[in-house]
């Protein structure tokens, strides 16, 4: 696999752990080291960075890992690895970031339940995305919430594709809807994204709830 040329941009070593944690927890250590190598990211091999906001891997490198986990497994079965490891990111964030949420979880009980989500999510996932590169806007169409991200770091350099890949950002999203309605899932579809041609990666986040585990 050609390796993707270094943009510059970086995420955070807290996304990078989630992100490289999750997948040696999935694949195992000489899973996670020959999707590495595979990806031409040699450096990373055995590497795992500290929980904090500093700069971590570049966007780049961000995307070749994206980009390998789907030659290797498919597009539905790194559609499913991404998604997990987007998912756990939130975790992490959650962690790692436990005054701040709790602070929110109290906040969100006082925002009236049809606004909760939206608030959640608007505040959450501009925390996911604050390297100072991504640019995130979000419109209420009534039926759903649509997010929309620029320079969202799956699609950094790589080939045009068919198809969305920005699995790990739908995976966080549906990570934060689980937290911020206190137990719902709900659908979460990318309808446009860069790897495409699109403009821009864009979200739709449905009201309707299509799993409850909440205790009433």
């Amino acid at each position: 696999m050609q390796r993707i040329e270094k943009s510059g941009f970086n995420h955070s070593n807290l996304l990078t752990f989630s992100m490289l944690s999750t997948l040696e927890d999935v694949l195992g250590a000489n899973g996670l080291v020959t999707l590495l190598r595979y990806a031409n990211l040699d450096e990373l091999v055995n590497y795992m960075p500290p929980k904090n906001l500093d700069d971590g891997v570049d966007f780049a490198d961000m995307s070749s890992i994206f980009q390998a986990v789907e030659e290797i497994y498919g597009v539905r079965g790194g559609h499913a690895l991404l998604s997990r490891c987007g998912r756990k990111t939130f975790e992490a964030y959650r962690e790692n970031f436990a005054p701040l949420m709790k602070f929110l979880t109290l906040e969100l009980k006082l925002v009236p339940e049809e606004k909760r989500i939206k608030h959640g999510v608007d505040f959450t996932l501009k925390l996911l995305t604050r390297t100072g590169t991504q640019h995130l806007n979000c419109i209420d169409s009534g039926d759903d919430l649509v997010y929309q991200i620029e320079n969202n770091s799956a699609c950094y350099g790589r080939p045009k594709t068919d198809h969305a890949v920005c699995h790990m950002t739908v995976g966080a999203i549906q990570g934060i809807l689980h937290w911020a309605s206190s137990g719902e899932d709900h659908q979460v579809v990318e309808s446009l994204c860069a790897a495409k041609g699109d403009p821009f990666c864009e979200f739709h986040v449905s009201k309707e709830t299509i799993v409850s585990s909440k205790v009433e």
